[in-house]
């Protein structure tokens, strides 16, 4: 029987791969470096854990950055064949990394050969990681832990994330940001736009959306599936005086990021547009049509045939570039967007008048986003336990359930509203009839916030830039009060006691 070939991959010239014994290539399927697979000093484009050996030459620097990501690619037990270099030591070259590699000795002066040592799993980290929260571990700990995590997956943004949110806890804002120059030198542009999302995040938007600005400025299929036509660049905002002009604000990203910047139609207003145009995602087109500071509503499917003559145009997350006022201190209308009164009418059959609080749902939103295993809550363990409350009548707002989603709602005769809906305009309706909306970080808890609808959002540790580092509070929704999970994990025991505090707090409202 053959014996299948390990695989390799060779960032050296022939020369030294000549100083290894034909035997042992014969064991090997070495294939030269291309460029699909990274960098050579990253190989930040190869699978973790993929190759057997990698033949390093001395021209390239080994940095602890390099080292790590060398060792990221190697399955345990592996092979890192670096090239001797007189430029450093094969003893400090371990000392990178020491519970990854082990220093091989061998009789050829030529060579030096590292072995990857067995690496725990990522997941029994985040364990570890959650537990050592838990049980509020002294920092250095912590930090210990995420180190290890980090030298297993040197191209994750996970440990950074982290990092930065428990040095801002501890008003460590310096140390953040140090710790994101680090992530950006190991990875490139790769890793850019999470370091400014973790400005962005921190509050300074000036700061943060100019340097988003610089790294998106000109990839418009990254920004949207139907970006303008190239005749349309002259056009674009740069901070123009808009007295007397008409700007189209252009479709980017996702509904909730639409919605929720759909809020800046009132700023451009009061710099004097004459005509504010929304080219927005089908489901939202005639939500939008509600904004009393939006002229026009096109669909992204339809601008070819009802886009007119305009002055500029420019992406939603672009306005703040250009916009020298500190956020807080925007003119804001609040709320933004409404109901049409004949759908919320005829939804109000649904709603009986049981004396109880009445309250919307949302535990789980897109699975394909990067961040589901987090931001939604997957343990319907979690949900039933509100569900058990006194007094309140739940309505589920999810669109999409599975099947053990829909036996949990059929045990407490809850409705699956949303699964009959068309678009945001029926969901905004039934928003109307409700006292709150407890929801996880989907589109829906959006739509709440432009309408004034009060709401409790659950959020993961590591929350999108919108809520902020840390608070109850965000820059975006008054009407919105964020309830964060203490730990990175897919346990929401915390959370859930305090939306099951807040509930009662208000049941005792409603009673008052």
């Amino acid at each position: 029987m053959t014996t299948a070939l390990k695989p390799a991959v060779q960032i050296s010239s022939d020369d030294f791969v000549s100083h290894f014994q034909t035997s042992f290539l014969e064991t090997l399927n070495v294939l030269p470096w291309q460029r699909k697979l990274g960098t050579k000093d990253r190989l930040h484009s190869t699978k973790p854990a993929s190759l057997y050996a990698i033949f390093v030459g001395n021209d390239l620097a080994y940095t602890k950055e390099s080292i790590l990501c060398w060792a990221r690619v190697l399955e345990n037990y592996g092979l890192l064949l670096l090239e001797a270099s007189s430029e450093t030591l094969p003893e400090l070259i371990q000392a990178f990394c020491p519970t990854i590699l082990t220093y091989v000795e061998n009789q050829n002066p030529n060579v030096w050969v590292f072995q990857k040592r067995a690496q725990k799993n990522l997941s029994q980290i985040a364990d570890e990681f959650y537990q050592k929260m838990r049980d509020n571990a002294p920092l250095d700990t912590i930090f210990a832990l995420l180190d290890e995590y980090e030298q297993i997956a040197p191209t994750s943004s996970f440990p950074f994330f982290t990092r930065q949110k428990l040095l801002s806890d501890r008003q460590l804002p310096t140390l953040a940001e140090m710790d994101w120059q680090r992530c950006v030198d190991r990875m490139g542009s790769s890793s850019q736009m999470f370091a400014i999302l973790s400005t962005i995040i921190s509050g300074n938007y000036q700061k943060g959306f100019r340097k988003r600005e610089m790294l998106l400025k000109d990839n418009h299929l990254r920004r949207t599936p139907t970006p303008p036509d190239e005749s349309l660049y002259a056009k674009r905002w740069k901070g123009e005086n808009l007295a007397g002009k008409s700007i189209v604000v252009w479709t980017e990203f996702g509904l909730g990021d639409e919605i929720m910047f759909a809020q800046l139609a009132h700023y451009l207003k009061r710099q004097g547009a004459s005509k504010t145009v929304w080219i927005a995602q089908t489901p939202i087109v005639e939500l939008l049509k509600t904004h009393p500071d939006i002229d026009q509503v096109i669909d992204a499917k339809q601008i070819a045939q009802e886009l007119d003559e305009f002055d500029y145009w420019v992406y939603p997350h672009e306005i703040l570039v250009y916009v020298n006022t500190p956020f807080d201190y925007l003119p804001k209308r609040q709320p933004y967007l409404s109901a049409d009164p004949t759908k919320s009418a005829a939804m109000a059959v649904q709603f009986a008048d049981t004396g109880n609080l009445k309250v919307g749902i949302v535990w789980r939103g897109d699975p394909s986003h990067e961040n589901d295993k987090f931001r939604s809550i997957h343990n319907l363990d979690y949900i039933e336990t509100l569900f058990k409350l006194a007094d309140i009548d739940w309505y589920c707002l999810q669109k999409a359930c599975n099947d053990d989603e829909i036996a949990l709602l059929e045990k407490y005769q809850i409705l699956h509203l949303a699964k009959d809906y068309q678009d945001f305009t029926d969901t905004a309706a039934a928003l109307t009839h409700l006292d709150y909306l407890v929801a996880v970080d989907t589109s829906v808890v959006h739509l709440a916030g432009a309408m004034g609808v009060p709401s409790l959002v659950m959020l993961p540790y590591i929350v999108d830039w919108r809520w902020g580092l840390e608070g109850k509070t965000n820059k975006w929704y008054p009407s919105i009060e964020s309830f964060r999970n203490s730990y990175i994990s897919e346990h929401w025991e915390n959370v859930i006691e305090d939306i099951q505090h807040a509930l009662t707090l208000r049941l005792a409202w409603k009673t008052a």
